[in-house]
Order: C-alpha cells, then sequence, then structure tokens
C-alpha cells in the first residue's frame, strides 16, 4: 500500500477526472459486488474505468483481502481501497490525503493490518489533495464532496455501529503550542456518555502507555481542527451510521519519525483492539 500511495498523482501532475454520476453509479455496482463476493461482476466493471480487483493473503495474518486498484499509470485519481470481507466488526480506517500529508498512509494501513479481523476496509484518496479547483472549492479533496467514489466506498462499508477512523496529519509550524495529535467527532463537543467516555479512553492509552499528547475538540480548544465540514463525517452523524474518530497527526514533528509514528500506530491498534 506504501508503494501505491508512490504512485499517485502529486502536486506537479495536478491529475484528477472528476467523477459523472454514472460512473459513480458503476462504482457503487462495483462495491455491492465486491462485498456480495461476485468478483467476476465487479471486474468486468471495473475494467472499464482501468481498475481491477485483486485478492491478496497477508501470510503474517492469513487473512485475505480484496483491493480495488487504478491500473499504473493513474488516469483519474479515484482512490485505492481494500476490503476484508471477514471482518468481525465494522471499523473503517480512511487517509483522505496522501501524498499532501506525509507518512499518515503509512499509519493508516498499519493499523488497519493490525487490527486484522476487526477492520472492515481501508480507504485511501487517489490524488494529490488540492488537484482540481472547481465551483469554488478542490473538489479533488474527498473531504470536500459527496461527489466522489472515496464516498462511495464510505458510505457502502458504514453501518450503524460503524467506527470511522479518518487520519490527516497538521503542522505545529501552523498550530504551535498544539499537542502531538488533536481528536474531533467533526461536530464537537463529543456527547456525553458513551462518546465522550471513548474518546477520554483515547486519550488516555495514548498518553499514558505510549508517550503521545492529546487534545480533544471540544467546540472552542482546537476547533481549527474540528473537521466541521468533512463530508465523511456528515454522512455518518447524519445517517445515524456509528461513530467518526477524526485524528490530526502533528506530521513533521510525529509522523516523520518512526519512532514517534510507531506510537501512534500502536496506540490507536491498543485502544481500537481492546475498547
Amino acid at each position: 500500500m506504501i508503494n501505491i500511495e508512490g504512485d499517485i498523482p502529486d502536486d506537479n501532475d495536478l491529475l484528477y477526472i472528476v467523477p459523472s454520476a454514472s460512473e459513480l453509479s458503476s462504482f457503487e455496482s462495483i462495491v455491492d459486488n465486491i462485498l456480495a463476493e461476485d468478483f467476476a461482476a465487479a471486474n468486468a466493471i471495473a475494467a472499464d474505468y482501468d481498475y481491477e480487483v485483486i485478492e491478496y493473503t497477508d501470510t503474517n495474518n492469513n487473512l485475505t483481502y480484496y483491493i480495488l486498484l487504478e491500473d499504473n499509470p493513474i488516469s483519474r485519481g479515484w482512490g485505492t481501497y481494500v476490503f476484508n470481507l471477514n471482518n468481525t466488526q465494522d471499523i473503517l480506517i480512511e487517509t483522505p490525503h496522501p501524498v499532501f500529508e506525509p507518512y499518515i498512509c503509512e499509519i493508516g494501513i498499519e493499523v488497519f493490518v493490525n487490527l486484522e479481523e476487526k477492520a472492515k476496509a481501508y480507504l485511501m484518496a487517489g490524488t494529490y489533495r488540492y488537484a482540481l479547483y472547481q465551483d469554488g472549492f478542490y473538489i479533488s479533496d474527498v473531504t470536500r464532496s459527496f461527489d466522489n467514489v472515496f464516498e462511495i466506498v464510505h458510505e457502502k462499508n458504514v453501518s450503524t455501529t460503524a467506527k470511522s477512523i479518518q487520519i490527516h496529519g497538521f503542522s505545529i509550524l501552523n498550530h504551535p503550542g498544539y499537542p502531538d495529535i488533536i481528536l474531533s467527532n467533526g461536530n464537537p463537543p463529543p456527547a456525553p456518555g458513551n462518546e465522550e467516555d471513548e474518546f477520554n479512553s483515547i486519550e488516555d492509552t495514548l498518553e499514558n502507555d505510549y508517550s503521545t499528547t492529546v487534545g480533544i475538540c471540544n467546540g472552542v480548544l482546537y476547533n481549527d481542527l474540528s473537521a466541521g465540514i468533512n463530508r465523511q463525517g456528515q454522512y455518518v452523524r447524519n445517517n445515524g451510521m456509528g461513530n467518526f474518530y477524526h485524528f490530526e497527526v502533528e506530521a513533521y514533528g510525529v509522523g516523520i519519525w518512526s519512532g514517534p509514528r510507531q506510537n501512534v500506530i500502536d496506540g490507536l491498534t491498543d485502544h481500537y483492539t481492546n475498547y
């Protein structure tokens, strides 16, 4: 997966094709077929868009994954998606800003693999965040639009008990004095009760066991990183599709260094394995 990120168009390529309504409908059918284990039907449709479904067995955990992958060289920038059809929980790991946010995809895919059968899907966007500006916003940023393949895969995989874990990076240069991680539900503060308890548990685990400081968005503190207009978070909240966890990881003090980055990976794995 890290190698796939290396093939993604960067800020020099500025490549992104806006999918039409019919193309999005086709990807709905592709995902439906994958989830129904009809891979022949999924591949028949995917081939029309230079995509294919690859079966991959991880010999370390004996799990078989199905990867919806755009052919290289990438010509559309619609993303890469990994499905675990033998999942025991509806946990989604999402990295919507590859290339733009260094090392965040490594955190995402390692947490996904570490969670083994608990994780249902891994979603990685397919182009540079600022590749295409249209209609007053960067339409290539999948967190700002509902009309993209990333959002289709997200909607097809969430449920009333889902946990959507979306991982981003931020720079301490733009946010001086901030902790290593900012955590939000996208609509701060966390709701009293189960959600607030779990957010506090995440903070305790990362800080006490993995030397990683955490700030929780409460509607006042860290509100500039609260993900209030994040489309995946909005879909989760508006449709009662479980919980949304928006992690902002300080990219250059934590993400770029292997030790602090591994602490984040291990801390998230620990929490979502045991909570």
